[in-house]
């Protein structure tokens, strides 16, 4: 008689999903914006924009179950959030 998790790893293999997950930051002039992307490369792609508080982490319960989907998943940290370094405060601009 097989090991019960020889069955598991049928159905695993049957039902392979292509997924991946990638952090990276992006600098554009000394300003960094810390992104996720995850879930299927190929996949239609959310962007997610989190609320206050949040980060691009938000959504990591999800990303298998984005990959399985078809879906890619692009999740990034809000200035201030996270990884990303905070808006500069710029004098003159209203900030009501």
């Amino acid at each position: 008689m097989p090991a019960p998790w020889v069955g598991l790893l049928a159905v695993a293999r049957r039902h392979r999903y292509r997924s991946h997950m990638r952090e990276s930051e992006i600098d554009r002039g000394g300003r960094v914006l810390r992104v996720r992307d995850a879930g299927d490369p190929g996949g239609a792609v959310v962007v997610y924009f989190h609320g206050t508080p949040g980060s691009r982490l938000d959504l990591c319960f999800g990303e298998q179950l984005a990959a399985e989907h078809g879906v890619r998943l692009v999740t990034f940290d809000r200035p201030g959030y996270g990884g990303s370094i905070p808006a500069p405060f710029r004098v003159g601009i209203d900030r009501g």
